[in-house]
């Protein structure tokens, strides 16, 4: 299987032609769901509410910098059972006593001015980091990749970033997934509409949808369109909302009338454990 999948490319490449080594029957019961990057032309594989909150977030943390963002890359299985045997354990292996590729989740290029930094990103619980803090002997799966894959990189002087639940904020994902549904309504506004919306954000005390609504009867918008004004304006960095403390003031009624539906459960990490009746979401932002 592995030698297949390598031999079709998967988990190499770059950009609109890369598809990840891993799919979703290489995960037992975790639900799943494809966005469809449009900057890159091409649907993501997210598995689990923990790398779709890593990706959105990167999405909108990252935008100007983002060179590229891979969902599991293949390692080659013969490096890292080198480097396990480096390390003094036994590389995972399934029943069948095969090597398991140990894909991190993300390989993450950046535009910096020190020139272009490369990571992997391993996503984890808080208490499987407290462990590898505190060097216990590994004992299970998870432990024993992220071990690998951080002696791994350190031996190819790439960046390994391990990235916990806790530090995926609910409220920010809930308010960046607001965000990136109005960007998927292609709207533009006059400047003259965003330097009026941006300067008065600035310096009064009005509150974003009484600044929404005046802005809508001076520039003559459509009703409701101060709002998507607005989060354009954040996307764009351009002012810059609490988005980790509180959901982006909008109530529910008015949430409907403003954005496209979506779904994302109030707890990011307790989503159902099995795909929805449609199966797979195609999102496209």
């Amino acid at each position: 299987v592995i030698q297949r999948r390598v031999q079709q490319g998967l988990g190499a490449g770059s950009g609109t032609s890369y598809r990840p080594f891993l799919n979703r029957r290489d995960f037992h019961r975790i639900t799943d769901q494809l966005f469809f990057w449009e900057e890159m032309n091409r649907p993501v594989l997210l598995i689990g509410q923990d790398r779709k909150a890593f990706f959105l977030d990167c999405l909108f943390t990252c935008a100007e910098n983002l060179i590229d963002l891979r969902e599991f890359p293949y390692l080659p299985t013969s490096d890292t059972r080198n480097v396990a045997e480096k390390l003094g354990m036994r590389h995972p292996q399934n029943a069948y006593h095969a090597l398991i590729p140990l894909c991190p989740d993300f390989e993450l290029f950046l535009r910096t001015p020190e020139g272009i930094r490369h990571e992997f990103i391993s996503l984890t619980t808080d208490e499987m980091y407290k462990r590898i803090q505190r060097k216990d002997p590994p004992r299970s799966f998870p432990q024993y990749t992220l071990l690998i894959l951080s002696e791994y990189c350190s031996q190819l002087k790439i960046t390994h970033r391990i990235v916990t639940e806790s530090e995926l904020n609910p409220i920010r994902i809930r308010n960046i997934q607001r965000i990136l549904a109005s960007r998927r309504l292609d709207l533009s506004f006059p400047e003259e509409a965003k330097n009026w919306f941006q300067l008065r954000y600035e310096t009064t005390s009005h509150s974003v949808i009484s600044l929404a609504q005046d802005c809508c009867a001076k520039f003559n918008l459509p009703e409701n369109q101060g709002i998507n004004l607005f989060f354009q304006l954040v996307w764009d960095k351009r002012i810059h909302p609490d988005l980790d403390n509180q959901p982006l003031f909008l109530t529910k009624a008015r949430e409907q009338q403003s954005l496209p539906s979506f779904d994302l459960p109030e707890n990011l990490f307790q989503g159902s454990a099995t795909p929805g009746p449609a199966g797979n979401t195609l999102w496209r932002y």
